[in-house]
């Protein structure tokens, strides 16, 4: 077959399937949305792993078109970026680009859709942030006074301290850094399925690798830290006023903690299994206790995993040791 019609009987086939899912989520009113975000970058990703990303912009454009004409405001949205992704991560395969800096793109892509979606075009689907936030304030604060009348407590004194805590500020940079780890942990399983899902299919991708062999680049992880110092910096302001500066400097700086956090377990618990050779089991309980009994440390282990190589280190503990090691017979 010429490989002009194979291009375009594939891209016809792959824009079919993306608008089969469209009409079917739009047919059961929205039942499969969720699922559906996690399955709809997949065609798009296998036309561009094949064709390369170039050859798949009039197919991304169809995929657009397709998702006008079969949703509504909320899935129009969501269908377009999602076929953005999977062209993004398509084009990625094609050009056999490194695995690690593929997925953080996926988690970036992700992450900016979901802070878009949640906060700035959040009006446009339905959703009152203002109302929203003093719900949750209104949660919290309905718990604390009955936690408080339960344990024969001053209740008013404890929900003034709770409401002083958690401001309408704090919650509102609370729910945009969810919205942003929903879309980490959404790219991270974009990458995971689609891959799985490719490699069965018999499509030239490449294996699905565990975290712990990602490495990311050297200055993620100075700017990691630097958001970190920034938000220590400003958190005597943020307790002071609700200046929108420092509240954005305050979610910045969470997210670049959270971020060397991760890293941080990460190298924990390659450093307990692969260089003091513990069992897989303590070696993640632990590093998961000093998540919530000492984060910082792991602060500190997430830099030097990131920044001063210490994946690097571990690796070459793990090789020295495994000579050492007498074969088993």
């Amino acid at each position: 077959m010429n490989i002009k019609t194979r291009k375009l009987t594939f891209g016809a086939m792959v824009v079919a399937i993306f608008g089969v899912m469209l009409l079917l989520n739009r047919q059961s009113g929205g039942l499969f949305s969720d699922l559906f975000l996690f399955i709809l970058p997949i065609p798009m990703t296998a036309y561009a792993a094949l064709y390369g990303g170039k050859s798949g912009l009039p197919v991304f454009v169809c995929m657009a078109l397709m998702s006008f004409f079969c949703g509504d405001y909320s899935s129009f949205f969501y269908a377009i970026c999602e076929a953005f992704t999977g062209w993004a991560f398509g084009t990625c395969l094609n050009q056999k680009k490194d695995p690690g800096k593929t997925m953080l793109l996926l988690m970036a892509i992700q992450a900016a859709v979901e802070v878009v979606s949640g906060v700035v075009l959040a009006g446009l689907f339905g959703i009152n942030l203002d109302t929203t936030i003093q719900e949750m304030q209104n949660q919290v604060v309905d718990a604390v006074s009955k936690s408080a009348a339960l344990q024969g407590q001053d209740a008013d004194q404890m929900v003034q301290a709770v409401t002083t805590m958690f401001s309408t500020a704090f919650l509102f940079r609370l729910y945009v850094i969810s919205m942003i780890f929903l879309g980490v942990l959404q790219g991270f399983v974009i990458y995971e399925l689609s891959l799985i899902i490719l490699r069965r299919l018999r499509f030239p991708v490449q294996k699905p690798k565990p975290v712990s062999t990602f490495y990311p680049a050297k200055w993620t992880g100075y700017l990691g830290l630097g958001l970190f110092v920034l938000y220590m910096a400003t958190s005597s302001a943020a307790a002071s006023g609700t200046s929108a500066l420092v509240s954005a400097a305050q979610t910045a700086g969470i997210c670049g903690y959270l971020y060397l956090v991760v890293f941080g377990f990460v190298g924990s618990q390659q450093y307990l299994t692969r260089v003091l050779g513990w069992a897989k089991l303590p070696g993640i309980l632990i590093p998961l206790v000093l998540v919530f009994i000492f984060p910082f440390l792991l602060v500190f282990v997430g830099c030097d995993y990131i920044c001063l190589s210490l994946h690097s280190r571990i690796d070459q503990a793990y090789e020295a040791r495994q000579k050492h090691t007498p074969a088993k017979n």
